[in-house]
């Protein structure tokens, strides 16, 4: 099934971009969607002519997405990065999610929700154990920062975990905690009211090494679109009813470095990473 035909100059032939139309459950549709549209709004945005083309899978890991780029399964995936990941593919390095992947609210068990009201530092952070699963990008940054982790093998491992007393939160990203709420609907589970935990992490475009040109329209239509407003546009649209659930200003920010995001964050004029009060960059508390 083609769709999505872009426009560009007449009579030029359009460049077919096949990407990952996955199936993530209802707890990921609303992301997906965004990221499908934020796809062909950038290429709309880039002026190459073009035609997309959804490949059908089940939800996939990044070392999965790498493997199908690389062996040409499909031209460009959305992926949380690493760097590994930007060692062996393109990436197109303006964050999809403004950064918002790295806000992390809390579950914890709902008994613990007046304790978590004196947590108010890393250090505090470092007397309890968060959950992750095994293979999430940002453990190593949460591990950097002196947290002690517990794996599982995937999201609902974790909160069984949580709420069995084997750890003691489970940070998800504001893009995702309130869909999973919704879904899971565990008894004794809850979203802590007081923190939030911030750290430089994103979800970028990635190509395949090699298709520059590729890589090159979607680094003009995101720039594009971010200039003329329709980027935040479709954001808001998707994550501004979460933003505003999560009142991010009157939560305690416990901000955690990262110093191979830092710099682009601290240095981003763009407005390409969300930011509190229009505030240059939210502050960054080193060890």
């Amino acid at each position: 099934m083609l769709c999505a035909l872009g426009r560009g100059a007449f009579g030029a032939e359009p460049v077919v971009v096949t990407y990952p139309k996955l199936d993530g459950g209802k707890a990921y549709n609303n992301r997906l969607a965004y990221f499908e549209s934020l796809l062909a709004l950038a290429l709309e945005s880039s002026e190459l002519p073009f035609v997309l083309k959804p490949y059908g899978l089940p939800m996939s890991s990044a070392d999965r997405n790498r493997q199908n780029l690389q062996q040409h399964v499909y031209d460009v995936a959305w992926i949380h990065t690493t760097p590994a990941l930007e060692r062996s593919l393109t990436a197109v390095k303006i964050p999809l999610l403004k950064g918002l992947i790295g806000w992390r609210l809390l579950f914890v068990r709902a008994e613990d929700v007046a304790a978590f009201q004196q947590v108010d530092s890393v250090e505090d952070l470092r007397n309890l154990i968060a959950g992750q699963g095994y293979d999430y990008p940002d453990n190593s940054i949460l591990t950097s920062a002196g947290l002690e982790l517990r794996t599982g093998l995937h999201r609902d491992n974790v909160v069984q975990m949580l709420l069995k007393n084997r750890v003691d939160f489970f940070p998800r990203s504001i893009t995702e905690i309130y869909d999973e709420w919704s879904l899971l609907g565990e008894p004794g589970l809850a979203i802590e009211q007081h923190l939030v935990l911030r750290y430089p992490s994103a979800f970028y475009f990635f190509v395949r090494k090699g298709d520059e040109q590729l890589a090159a329209a979607l680094t003009k239509g995101l720039r594009t679109a971010h200039e003329n407003g329709s980027f935040d546009e479709l954001f808001m649209r998707h994550f501004g009813e979460y933003i505003r659930h999560s009142n991010l200003e009157q939560r305690k920010v416990i901000s955690i470095p990262y110093p191979r995001l830092d710099e682009r964050v601290e240095l981003d004029k763009q407005g390409y990473w969300y930011k509190l009060n229009n505030e240059r960059a939210a502050p960054v508390a080193h060890r």
